[in-house]
């Protein structure tokens, strides 16, 4: 939506200014003049970004081979009886338990012995987590949290609740106004919602601060590193410390933000290039670095041009190891997280930018998780209302195809980690019968 509204508002300044330099030509000069000034605002260009359209090819995902898993040597669990959230939309797990996240609830199965799991985390005794109205669930390591009226007397007042996923363990942390985003860094929780960003502490179980910042940035959401609070906009960014929310810098933007993407006290940053701002089919994107307390960022790469993302997290940027994944609607990029050296694109398709097809998948029909090296990706084609789905394992550095198997047709979630193992969780076309299909050996 910002490319559409950016367009229209282009063709209105187009016609302004060319009103004006009719009249006046030195104004048009000075405002090059004024920009070639200003480009101190981008980063620090001394060190020359990569240009990562490079010489590294595009492989279609879609023409590896496969092998059905049944024919694979790895564990599948199956389960007897099961009650699944409406509409999951995410998945996560930890030392045996996964939990399928969906509109307005939870639930934890304890998929090592193929049933729903005997956690009690509802009044009455079920293995279920509510949200509240227009909440979500977050899962940062091996905990759950979310936000959901947990006083029976006053459903009204929200709280933050944290779930141990492996063991069932719940708290309810604090109570909370409105519904806030979450984020983490270190131990501890990052809330912000339209007024206020607070910074609470796991350990200590206490809050630590609550600020009201009016910073005036559009479409802002707020990051949290190991050190550091970042409220990111459209228009730029403005940097808080996380140990007390003073306020350390800000960054302008020449165009546009899209996404952060935190490691440890470092960040980065995806921006819009000049060159496909007002392009309502791609995007190319310039991405920054911002090392422990730097005020100004090292420009590390400039990506190839892939599909103009529809909404804040559909360009998203992952950090494992030395490696940054940047994953788009039709397909992930990796490269080198110190110097931006492009490693390898892998589509769902032929290029990473595509017209609409309905027959061909998209953000919505492709999940991505890292772990140990490895990027673990489920794909999911829609062929006459019946989902064919693929589970694929990519070497982290080179890009190779290491594993690819075929599941039985049906509704898959995943990939969720636990541990050094990969999981999707399964259920056939009917919701009659669900299994786990994971990367452990026999």
């Amino acid at each position: 939506m910002k490319k559409q509204t950016i367009y229209f508002i282009s063709l209105l300044l187009f016609l302004v200014i060319g009103m004006v330099a009719c009249s006046d030509n030195s104004k048009s000069i000075d405002v090059k003049e004024d920009k070639e000034e200003n480009q101190g605002n981008i980063g620090n260009e001394n060190n020359e970004a990569n240009d990562s359209s490079g010489d590294v090819a595009i492989q279609n995902l879609l023409d590896w081979e496969t092998v059905n898993f049944e024919e694979s040597e790895n564990k599948v669990y199956t389960f007897d009886e099961f009650t699944l959230p409406e509409h999951v939309f995410q998945t996560s797990a930890s030392d045996g338990a996964i939990v399928l996240s969906g509109d307005t609830e939870s639930f934890y199965y304890n998929y090592l012995d193929g049933k729903m799991s005997d956690f009690e985390l509802d009044k009455d005794g079920r293995p279920q987590q509510r949200n509240g109205t227009y909440a979500t669930s977050y899962f940062f390591d091996e905990y759950h949290y979310t936000i959901n009226g947990e006083d029976l007397d006053n459903r009204d007042q929200y709280h933050l609740v944290e779930v141990n996923i492996g063991t069932g363990e719940k708290k309810v942390l604090a109570p909370v106004e409105g519904v806030p985003t979450l984020s983490k860094g270190g131990d501890i929780i990052v809330g912000q919602n339209n007024e206020e960003i607070f910074a609470f502490d796991l350990k200590k179980e206490e809050k630590l601060w609550e600020i009201e910042p009016d910073e005036g940035l559009s479409y802002a959401k707020a990051y949290a590193t190991d050190s550091a609070v970042v409220l990111q906009g459209d228009e730029g960014l403005v940097v808080f410390s996380i140990s007390n929310g003073e306020k350390m810098y800000e960054y302008e933007s020449e165009t546009y933000l899209h996404y952060v993407g935190t490691d440890g006290n470092d960040f980065y940053v995806t921006e819009e290039s000049e060159e496909t701002m007002s392009d309502l089919n791609e995007s190319i994107v310039h991405i920054y670095k911002f090392s422990d307390g730097e005020e100004t960022p090292d420009k590390l790469l400039t990506t190839p041009a892939v599909a103009t993302p529809d909404g804040i997290d559909e360009l998203r940027l992952d950090i494992e190891g030395d490696t940054l994944y940047k994953k788009s609607k039709f397909g992930i990029s990796a490269y080198d997280k110190n110097d931006g050296h492009p490693l390898w694109h892998v589509g769902v398709g032929e290029e990473l930018v595509q017209e609409f097809d309905v027959d061909r998948p998209s953000h919505d029909d492709f999940e991505v998780s890292y772990n140990n090296g490895n990027a673990y990706v489920l794909t999911t084609l829609n062929e006459q209302g019946i989902n064919k789905n693929t589970f694929t394992v990519i070497d982290g550095k080179t890009g190779d195809m290491l594993e690819n198997y075929k599941l039985e047709d049906g509704d898959a979630y995943g990939p969720a980690i636990d541990g050094d193992i990969a999981l999707v969780f399964h259920t056939d076309s009917e919701g009659e019968n669900a299994k786990v299909y994971t990367t452990e050996d026999k």
